[in-house]
């Protein structure tokens, strides 16, 4: 992508190189609809479950389990957890998994403002604090994930 800096309204030749920051796999508990921490509420890890496969190369559909290990969070729906996950390390999906394309469907989930499925295999989204006491589905769509949580590409 070309990149134009302008000074004082004069454009200045420049070049730019983008380096990625490394994903910083976790979870926070926060108040609905915000990234606002909870006061002494606690969210120590997000663990993925595989729990199912199907699907040829190109298709392939991984089903997935996801829980939170929290503490001091209601279930009144005043919080949420926000995650943040790498899929590519879960087992079931293998290394020539085709990520261009890919999507996530959760029901349980809602998008984060921001996030995308351009960003796969780092996914992040909202769970609901009941999560933490069960574990939430998910599938991983290699392609054609139809109503994405992870918003468009």
């Amino acid at each position: 992508m070309p990149v134009e800096v302008m000074v004082d309204g004069h454009a200045v030749p420049a070049t730019w190189d983008y380096e990625q920051p490394a994903v910083q796999v976790g979870c926070v508990v926060v108040r609905t609809g915000t990234l606002d921490p909870v006061p002494g509420a606690q969210c120590t890890s997000v663990t993925v479950t595989p729990t199912g496969d199907f699907g040829g190369i190109g298709q392939r559909v991984r089903q997935m389990q996801m829980s939170f290990a929290a503490s001091g969070y209601q279930t009144d729906g005043s919080q949420q957890i926000v995650f943040t996950v790498d899929l590519s390390t879960v087992s079931s999906v293998p290394a020539d998994f085709q990520w261009d394309g890919a999507g996530v469907i959760a029901g349980s989930f809602l998008p984060l403002a921001g996030y995308s499925c351009r960003d796969l295999p780092t996914f992040s989204a909202r769970a609901p604090t009941w999560a933490a006491m069960n574990s939430a589905y998910l599938e991983l769509h290699e392609r054609g994930a139809t109503d994405p949580v992870c918003g468009p590409r």
